[in-house]
């Protein structure tokens, strides 16, 4: 794992197997692309895993409280106010997708708020919310804001998932 950062990170496409050592640990990380072609493979390699983290763009600004779509979920309301909330609620309905699938019982879960160095980007507590975190009651779910930029909450990541190693 690199520890400098790059603006020019392509997302995922399908995926790439990585390891690291953090101590005496090393884990396997499998980073798998979020494009809609490859959601139908994440249950194939992360069943068998220690942990499943789950990263969501924290830059891509939250629906507002009063927002129209927001609110009752209709067609009403502008594009941006659409688009902010069709995101959101498409990653959470993929997560909770994902987690419902027999052979992923009882893996924790880590969902990761990258960006967070972005203005105006999601708190923790709105991503909980918009990722309908708390709903999830069978597993252990962790929530973090990190930022690659600035190293924000890369260790605690990586302990707590050096914590669950080995675990299933």
């Amino acid at each position: 794992m690199a520890s400098h950062f790059s603006e020019q990170i392509p997302p995922t496409v399908g995926y790439n197997l990585r390891q690291l050592r953090k101590g005496s640990v090393t884990m396997k990380l499998w980073d798998i692309g979020g494009q809609p072609r490859f959601r139908s493979m994440w249950a194939r390699y992360c069943a068998g895993t220690s942990a499943i983290v789950f990263l969501v763009d924290a830059s891509v600004p939250c629906p507002r409280q009063g927002d129209q779509a927001v609110q009752d979920g209709s067609e009403e309301g502008s594009k941006e106010h659409q688009c902010r909330s069709c995101a959101w609620k498409i990653a959470s309905q993929e997560l909770h997708t994902l987690i419902k699938q027999p052979s992923l019982q009882e893996i924790p879960v880590l969902v990761l708020a990258a960006k967070n160095d972005v203005p105006n980007c999601a708190t923790t507590s709105q991503v909980v919310d918009l990722m309908k975190l708390h709903d999830i009651n069978d597993r252990e779910v962790f929530c973090y804001s990190i930022s690659s930029r600035n190293m924000q909450n890369i260790d605690k990541t990586l302990q707590w998932l050096c914590a669950r190693q080995g675990n299933n």
